[in-house]
């Protein structure tokens, strides 16, 4: 709750800010999407059983938002995240090569509350896949859906240069994300970010409960707007 109260209040700090964003143009059909390559990786913990960490792996998350106009936007963003294989140990003596895919797609209704500070509010779908390589007959998961409530802000820092925040909760739910936006047209930005998501999802059968899961990287992509 911490790291909520900081980026919270970081992106309330850039509502004082006079900068007209491009990307926060609601105008009807104004258009951005987003692509990002992150360096994103799995931490799962699940009370009483294991804690799972695998390497890191290049992942996307990815972005479109669409302006309805009167301040109204909406937008999909998929979060998509598939750790490194990892060797298994079983009880039974065996070992086995592993791994899990993390996404998360969500769908937001948007409203500017100034030039450069949004809130939002959504339904986030977390799905979790886990794969046993040495057995490909074994597989399984879970998903759930969250409610999210959100603020999304950018500020520039020189001419070319923003400085972006978004933060989300929710029950079961947490979304923090900060970057720096570089223009290099009116069209294209570069982006240069950290995002972090931590989501509790329940896995029915022996080899289940209650799984807590946070998905990290760095990001590097560009925001292409029309």
């Amino acid at each position: 709750m911490k790291k909520v109260a900081v980026i919270f209040a970081f992106v309330m700090i850039l509502s004082s800010s006079a900068f007209a964003s491009p990307l926060m143009d609601y105008s009807a059909g104004k258009t951005s999407i987003d692509l990002t390559f992150r360096n994103s990786g799995i931490e799962e913990t699940t009370p009483g059983w294991v804690q799972f960490f695998p390497r890191k792996s290049s992942n996307v998350d990815a972005a479109v938002t669409v302006g309805l106009g009167n301040n109204f936007a909406v937008q999909y963003r998929d979060f998509t995240t598939k750790s490194g294989n990892r060797l298994y140990p079983e009880l039974d003596g065996d070992t086995d090569s592993v791994y899990e895919k993390y996404s998360v797609q969500e769908f937001n209704a948007m409203y500017k509350l100034n030039k450069n500070v949004a809130a939002y509010v959504g339904t986030v779908k977390g799905k979790l896949n886990f794969v046993d390589l040495t057995d490909s007959q074994w597989s399984g998961g879970g998903s759930k859906t969250f409610t999210q409530f959100g603020l999304v802000g950018v500020v520039p820092i020189s001419s070319k240069t923003d400085i972006f925040a978004n933060v989300s909760v929710g029950k079961d739910y947490k979304n923090y994300e900060v970057g720096v936006s570089y223009a290099i047209n009116s069209n294209l930005d570069f982006n240069v970010s950290y995002r972090q998501v931590k989501t509790e999802i329940f896995i029915p059968g022996p080899d289940g409960g209650l799984i807590k899961h946070k998905i990290d990287g760095l990001g590097f992509g560009a925001t292409y707007k029309f």
